[in-house]
């Protein structure tokens, strides 16, 4: 039987910072058990924004690492995400404007669903027609 178990932002930070060795170890033991086929791991749309808040604000991450680190986290098979496919471009339009990962997400979600966007926001609203052109 597999067990589901949700990643908080926590665990995830300590993936990135590697601050803490008992942490890590725990963690450790955790992805064996995935590969293991007996836990599947999930996290939440939340987990992403509040580990993008922390990177940035706590950590002073810059935003290119940052969009890194999130890419990097994304990629990890081993963790089911909610919305990947929005995140996905929330992160690569992330890399081509000077918008926040909160107005990337906004674009991201209007363009996968073919939403037309519309905001009081002049520099997300001229983002969105710069993005959909492309």
């Amino acid at each position: 039987m597999t067990v589901n178990k949700y990643l908080d932002t926590n665990v995830i930070l300590s993936l990135v910072i590697k601050d803490n060795p008992d942490q890590l170890e725990e963690i450790k033991k955790l992805l064996n058990l995935v590969v293991a086929k007996k836990v599947k791991l999930h996290c939440s749309i939340m987990g992403i924004f509040e580990t993008e808040w922390v990177l940035r604000s706590f950590y002073k991450f810059e935003k290119q690492d940052i969009v890194e680190v999130l890419k990097n986290i994304l990629s990890l098979k081993e963790i089911s995400f909610d919305q990947l496919e929005i995140l996905s471009l929330t992160l690569e339009n992330m890399t081509k404007n000077d918008l926040g990962l909160e107005d990337n997400y906004h674009l991201a979600y209007a363009i996968i669903n073919k939403l037309d966007f519309f905001s009081f926001d002049k520099k997300a609203s001229k983002t969105y027609k710069e993005l959909i052109k492309k």
